[in-house]
């Protein structure tokens, strides 16, 4: 469970249901009057309709304790001729009971004329009071100006669905309905490593690009990374340096890059023998990145995913995309992923482009 400020690109764990209908009542969408709209049908400007104020509703207002005082002089004046009325802002609550059911839409301010009762009374011919009058000029339509119940989220439905990627705009539901912490999977963890002597020295010859990439990237698409560091090209060190990450660490994934290619310097093929993992793959049909590694280590019983990708940082790039990433996508089980097939086309389109020049 994770606050709402935390939950940006996690992966939902569970259906999460809307416990209530958001508006949770019948609101206007505009500052105006609440009117009944069947009495201004025949409304025009020689012949206006008139309605008498009979108070003010604004947003969180409860329009049922708000009306009580008025209902005996609402029912007075519409007796008398003229229809209430209720001044309401936006958000405010249509009234639904007594009187007020017959308010059924907002007339906006700038519709209206606010005349004196003395005008009224010239203009009605029977009204006698006092108060704030307006005048409409033209009918207004039924719900006019009005945002109904549940008319942006029922409630019960699905606002978000598991394996779905949490974005920014789930915020504004999740937070229309109070909900501040969502459920979300774990992420994985990710150890990374970079391998080569020329990245061990002070002042190296070669910049580690890979590993802060790969680590950043890792972050992008959901999970937790580490940069651990450079390995020797040694394989004796490379085994040692595993197995201590293997027995102490709770990565899910082990990245490694470079070292990957049958070079004089490439141990990690001998130094995955040794550790006794299962090499699924060794080298695909793509450029850039064909001597990629895919194995499981075992570790406690259990496995742990290997990627050794290759050292040209573009290389490395293209294959965590179109690798690491459907695996994580699997881990996390995300409704989002990118499927097997379209994988395999990514790729294609891939070697496409660089053979193309335009990778």
């Amino acid at each position: 469970m994770v606050p709402l400020n935390q939950a940006l690109g996690r992966v939902a764990a569970c259906d999460l249901k809307s416990p209530r209908s958001t508006p949770e009542h019948d609101t206007s969408s505009m500052d105006g009057f609440a009117i009944d709209s069947q009495s201004t049908r025949d409304a025009c400007r020689a012949r206006p309709a008139i309605f008498r104020v009979q108070g003010t509703i604004a947003a969180g207002d409860d329009p049922v304790q708000s009306l009580a005082a008025w209902t005996e002089e609402m029912v007075q004046g519409a007796h008398e001729g003229v229809e209430p009325c209720v001044e309401i802002m936006t958000g405010g609550r249509f009234p639904s009971v007594g009187p007020g059911a017959l308010l059924d839409a907002c007339v906006p301010a700038e519709d209206v004329v606010v005349i004196k009762s003395e005008a009224a009374t010239e203009a009605k011919g029977k009204f006698k009071g006092s108060g704030t009058h307006i005048a409409i000029a033209k009918p207004l339509g039924r719900n006019s100006n009005r945002r109904l119940k549940g008319e942006d989220i029922q409630e019960g439905s699905r606002i978000l669905q598991v394996g779905q990627i949490i974005r920014a705009s789930h915020l504004l539901p999740l937070l229309s309905l109070g909900i501040e912490s969502v459920f979300v999977r774990p992420k994985p963890r990710i150890s990374v490593w970079s391998t080569g002597g020329e990245l061990l020295t002070d002042h190296a010859r070669t910049p580690d690009m890979n590993s802060t990439y790969l680590c950043a990237v890792s972050q992008e698409f959901g999970a937790t990374a580490i940069a651990r560091g450079v390995l020797e090209d040694n394989v004796d060190n490379i085994v040692d340096t595993i197995k201590t990450e293997l027995n102490e660490s709770s990565s899910d994934i082990i990245i490694t890059s470079g070292g990957v290619s049958v070079g004089k310097f490439d141990h990690i093929r001998s130094a995955l023998e040794r550790l006794g993992a299962h090499i699924l793959f060794h080298g695909l049909d793509i450029r850039p990145g064909h001597p990629v590694w895919f194995a499981l280590l075992p570790s406690s019983g259990t496995q742990v995913a290997f990627f050794g990708l290759p050292g040209n940082p573009g290389a490395a790039a293209a294959c965590f995309r179109f690798l690491v990433v459907p695996y994580l996508n699997e881990l996390l089980d995300t409704r989002e992923h990118m499927s097997w097939t379209k994988t395999c086309l990514y790729l294609r389109w891939c070697k496409l482009q660089v053979m193309a020049n335009i990778w």
